[in-house]
């Protein structure tokens, strides 16, 4: 391999002839493999032409053999075979294939048995432009079980990830195979860290499989003792010591991983997105019921919403076949309800029912605390929007991390003469129509009152590291409230 200054921008581009030569029953010539680097780029190949010298016939694809371990160019055509032949090299010595053009793979040109790759194996696409590799809903086609086998992905777009089947459960625990996103057409044990995905694109499952991710990270960094016992299982059985997402400014579709070290995969500057970026979507197979959690048992039902239209349809009563299942409204963003007006007294619209929306089950409202910055739900001084059945049990609502603003006071404020009226107390919390204080509860909450209801509290409480503890009993407080002057 002979490197040189090209003619044009020498402080940008390497000119990498690559020799070969082919023979045939007539004629011997010489081709030369021209690839253009971009060095600002840490090498990316940016262009790639191919010239043949002696003969207007193009020449047999040559292949290197294993022992250079690198790839300058491979296709849709040559990657599978690019990848069983250095991939087969067992040792330390890891190999690289940069891709220049989108590629899928299906069966074939993947054999039936998979490819073994029994070394560090990495993936580049394309610096300027999407270079996706579709999985094509297969799994186990790459298999990651010998000493030195691991895969990096690096600026690649990776979609049509498929959910597990019996075989990637051998291999699985302690992830779930029902997860498209844990990345099965790999096959290797998950409790070993063999996968690194960086500044890639990876298109998962769909919006529920997204929203639940979301749900983990904000138990992950919540300091609420049920998310820690939660966040337990994450540490210490899937051994995530590192999660560190950012808004990936798309809405409630993408989420940007800046960091995530876990026991089976690293994960940096890379977006998880249900859009479409390259490939088509192609319908996700039937999981084996035999492999499936018993997610009414075992897993909440999570939506994640940024608008307020999402919020009201999230807040609906579940159907029959989710009754029982616990219901997880995750607000991904800062929301501000309507101001209520004569003809509703709630901001989540005119048609809103008479006393609000029914909440027949246990229902938390959670703010995004994934990158521990909690969101803000402004009430719009609304009254009256979700209304709790006089059966309801403790904590059928629950609501976390947000900061809650805008808070109305009851009905007959107007007429109050004084404190005593309860009226005319904000942290009542009139937005929730209940007939028992202790169905509604505020954890890890701060609440903006105004500057005379916040002095009365203060009057009525004690201080202690940090925090204003209440001794009043008219709504239920949890552990971490804060409350502000707004």
């Amino acid at each position: 391999l002979q490197s040189s200054t090209s003619s044009g921008d020498s402080r940008n581009s390497r000119v990498l002839q690559e020799p070969s030569s082919s023979s045939s029953s007539s004629s011997s010539s010489t081709s030369t493999r021209v690839v253009l680097q971009d060095s600002s780029s840490s090498g990316r190949v940016m262009q790639e032409a191919t010239s043949n010298l002696a003969s207007a016939a193009a020449p047999a694809v040559q292949l290197l053999p294993p022992k250079y371990g690198y790839v300058l160019a491979a296709t849709n055509d040559t990657l599978v075979q690019h990848m069983q032949r250095l991939g087969a090299v067992a040792g330390p010595a890891a190999a690289v294939i940069y891709l220049d053009s989108n590629v899928t793979l299906s069966k074939p040109p993947v054999p039936d048995e998979g490819v073994l790759v029994a070394r560090p194996l990495v993936l580049v696409g394309l610096v300027r432009s999407n270079t996706s590799v579709d999985l094509h809903m297969r799994v186990n086609q790459i298999f990651l079980n010998e000493t030195w086998s691991n895969l990096t992905v690096d600026r690649l777009v990776i979609e049509n990830m498929a959910p597990g089947d019996a075989k990637s459960a051998e291999v699985a625990r302690p992830l779930s195979v029902s997860s498209a996103n844990n990345f099965w057409s790999l096959y290797y044990r998950r409790d070993e860290n063999r996968l690194f995905i960086k500044n890639c694109t990876m298109v998962v499952g769909g919006q529920s499989e997204l929203d639940y991710y979301l749900y983990w990270a904000t138990v992950y960094h919540s300091s609420l003792p049920y998310f820690k016992q939660l966040a337990k299982f994450i540490r210490d059985v899937i051994q995530i010591t590192v999660w560190e997402l950012a808004d990936a400014g798309q809405g409630d579709s993408s989420i940007f991983v800046v960091h995530e070290v876990a026991g089976s995969c690293t994960v940096e500057d890379s977006l998880y997105t249900v859009n479409d970026v390259v490939a088509p979507k192609l319908p996700a197979p039937p999981v084996d019921p035999g492999l499936q959690l018993n997610t009414a048992a075992k897993s909440p039902l999570v939506t994640a919403v940024s608008t307020v239209a999402s919020l009201r349809e999230q807040l609906k009563p579940l159907g029959p076949s989710e009754a029982g299942r616990t219901h997880v409204v995750l607000l991904r963003t800062n929301i501000t309800l309507p101001a209520a007006t004569a003809g509703s007294n709630s901001g989540l619209g005119t048609d809103v029912p008479p006393g609000g929306l029914p909440v027949p089950h246990p229902i938390t409202i959670l703010g995004d605390f994934s990158n521990q910055v909690p969101a803000v739900l402004d009430m719009g001084y609304a009254r009256s929007l979700l209304a709790l059945p006089r059966d309801a049990q403790a904590d059928q609502v629950q609501v976390q991390h947000l900061v809650l603003k805008g808070l109305a006071q009851g009905p007959a404020a107007a007429v109050a003469t004084s404190l005593a009226f309860p009226d005319v107390w904000t942290i009542l919390a009139w937005a929730f129509n209940r007939s028992t204080d202790k169905s509604v509860s505020f954890s890890a909450c701060t609440l903006e009152l105004p500057p005379q209801e916040f002095e009365a509290l203060q009057q009525q409480a004690t201080v202690g590291g940090g925090q204003v503890i209440l001794k009043m009993t008219g709504v239920r407080l949890m552990t971490q409230l804060a409350l502000l002057v707004c």
